[in-house]
């Protein structure tokens, strides 16, 4: 006759000993509420070891699908921004071709052109505004620049030329593109001032230009911009230094009419224009300022036309300006 296997209690582990004790209590008890009580610490542990697997697989799972599906990246949000870089030679970037301290033909010289691959400041100021996320063509019935920059050749930079004169082409200018600019930027007073009477070079002697006549066209042109365009942002720069090599006049008509530029803009953004001040003679220190040289390193002999790096100078300067007013 068979009998009951034994064992030898000090052979078992710790939770089988525990196992085996519970079963001994159960059987001599024969008491069903005493032996649910016994097995309850087993069913708590047996539910937390299930979930904690549950828990395992479901994340190993996502984890998974997650390596199979990653996360689609948003796309970069791009807003449209159409420019007008409205000025005279400085804006076409004569002299962006050469090297400090060559010179450029003067620019009343009738045979005078400016190379077609002239970008000056407006080339970098379009690619320092696209890294901002803009989508920047440019507007204008001139044409100059990199080729390989086709959407930015376009502006309103004519050698020459005066605030005037600027003033006259204005509805051409804005016929240029389907969609009116979302800025304008202005840069014009340097031919203003050559072309006053006195000084070295009286074949240039073309129109009266005391600085209070610049004060008056600047604001017939601000008026003609504000009655066409009113929603656009226009941004109106001190013009760069010029000392006016062989016309000294021209360097006080330069810092006589910058004085004026404030008082200009704070005077049609009382009337509602959306217009900003931009300090480009006082931040590009180009080419030079009065009584320092500190740019003049960065323009050709003239001390007129800055070369790329005066133009880069600008273009920081516009940059900053079109930054801080939200673009």
């Amino acid at each position: 006759m068979s009998s009951e296997p034994t064992y030898d209690a000090s052979e078992l582990s710790d939770s089988e000993q525990e196992t085996n004790h519970i079963l001994k209590k159960v059987a001599v008890s024969g008491d069903k509420a005493e032996a649910w009580k016994a097995w309850i610490p087993f069913a708590v542990m047996w539910a937390i070891s299930a979930a904690l697997v549950f828990m395992t697989v479901g994340v190993l799972t996502t984890q998974h699908e997650n390596s199979e599906n990653p996360p689609v990246a948003q796309p970069k949000v791009v807003t449209p921004l159409v420019w007008l870089p409205l000025g005279d030679s400085i804006t076409f970037g004569c002299g962006s071709t050469n090297q400090p301290g060559t010179d450029v033909i003067v620019i009343m010289d009738p045979n005078f052109t400016c190379p077609s691959i002239c970008g000056g400041y407006r080339t970098p100021t379009a690619q320092a505004l696209e890294t901002r996320g803009h989508n920047v063509t440019t507007m204008g019935t001139m044409e100059s620049g990199p080729a390989e920059y086709p959407q930015w050749i376009k502006h309103e930079g004519h050698p020459g030329w005066r605030i005037d004169m600027a003033n006259t082409i204005l509805p051409q200018s804005l016929a240029s593109s389907p969609v009116p600019p979302d800025v304008i930027t202005i840069h014009l007073g340097t031919n203003d001032c050559w072309q006053a009477p006195g000084g070295a070079y009286p074949e240039f002697d073309m129109a009266p230009a005391a600085p209070q006549d610049l004060v008056n066209r600047m604001n017939q042109l601000l008026t003609s911009i504000y009655s066409a365009v009113p929603a656009t942002t226009v941004f109106l720069a001190s013009i760069i230094w010029d000392p006016g090599i062989g016309k000294p006049s021209v360097a006080n008509c330069t810092a006589t009419f910058n004085a004026n530029l404030p008082g200009i803009v704070k005077a049609f953004q009382a009337k509602g224009m959306k217009v900003t001040y931009v300090p480009m003679v006082e931040n590009s220190l180009v080419c030079g300022t009065s009584g320092a040289q500190e740019g003049a390193t960065k323009c050709c002999s003239d001390q007129t036309h800055p070369v790329q790096a005066g133009y880069d100078n600008m273009a920081a300067v516009w940059t900053s300006s079109l930054t801080q007013a939200g673009f």
